[in-house]
């Protein structure tokens, strides 16, 4: 029974030779769109909350934007290191 987690869930399709060893995934052009949409986003919120101070007219609204600002980018965050962590389990490191 152990061993039927160690091997793969299905075989691969026809023609395909899959590489476990060096799985690719050069994801450094979606790294950097999360990136720049990330500085976009508080760039705008941050211009809002300035100029909203400079009319002296911060409402309920301005926090929550900030709020979800937060959480957006800790989701973000999350969503790009959880398969680092993963691999950390699998090569023994911290996280096993």
């Amino acid at each position: 029974m152990e061993a039927l987690p160690e091997g793969p869930a299905l075989k691969p399709p026809p023609g395909v030779i899959p590489d476990f060893a060096n799985p690719g995934g050069h994801h450094g052009i979606g790294y950097g769109v999360v990136i720049l949409c990330s500085i976009l986003a508080k760039t705008a919120v941050a211009l809002r909350l300035y100029a909203r101070d400079t009319i002296k007219d911060l409402k309920l609204e301005d926090g929550l934007l900030v709020s979800a600002l937060g959480s957006s980018q800790d989701i973000s965050i999350s969503c790009t290191t959880v398969p680092y962590l993963r691999e950390l389990k699998s090569i023994g490191g911290t996280f096993s």
